[in-house]
């Protein structure tokens, strides 16, 4: 039985030290990287789904009016807190007991808690639907078109963007981290 040569190596001599490793090692890579392109298809409802749905909702808090996008700055804080909190504390202990995190496990983490995000926000939505609506001098939304706001909470969105960032922290770090 021979060994299987790669059809990169036939470029070996033409292209000079290193690059024909070097494009072996990016076709290698292709398959996860097309991968983590469904991670940023969710990952995009952050910015038109979840913030289309957020202009529905209830947004007073404590007499002030938010804005739907507010909500983004959870998956900023989730990221800021967890990415040292992982790094100095939590992998150096899954490291002592023998159970540390591959690159793998980490991105089907991601992937695991970003679709935990969409299963969140279609349960928002279904509870917004559902939800009375605000009473009539308050209860135009943000949203073009003018359609009525929920009487539910924002903050119910909660838990999608800290799912999201949570997903970010694992997929998306780490698939930055493999490809560079």
């Amino acid at each position: 039985g021979g060994s299987r040569r790669s059809w990169l190596r036939g470029a070996d001599g033409y292209c000079g030290s290193g690059r024909e490793a070097d494009a072996e090692a990016v076709v290698r890579l292709l398959p996860l990287a097309s991968t983590i392109v469904l991670f940023w298809l969710i990952y995009a409802q952050m910015s038109s789904n979840f913030l289309l749905q957020g202009c529905q909702m209830n947004l007073y808090t404590m007499g002030a009016k938010l804005s739907p996008a507010t909500l983004n700055v959870l998956d900023s804080l989730v990221i800021m807190l967890l990415v040292p909190l992982i790094d100095r504390v939590v992998a150096p202990l899954l490291r002592r007991f023998g159970r540390p995190l591959g690159t793998l496990s980490k991105i089907g983490l991601g992937f695991g808690c970003s679709a935990c995000a969409v299963l969140a926000a279609g349960c928002v939505e279904r509870a917004r639907k559902t939800a009375p609506l605000l009473s009539a001098e308050d209860n135009v939304s943000s949203c073009p078109g003018g359609n009525q706001m929920s009487d539910l909470s924002i903050w119910w969105q909660g838990p999608q963007y800290l799912l999201i960032g949570l997903g970010e922290v694992f997929a998306s770090i780490t698939a930055y981290e493999l490809f560079y």
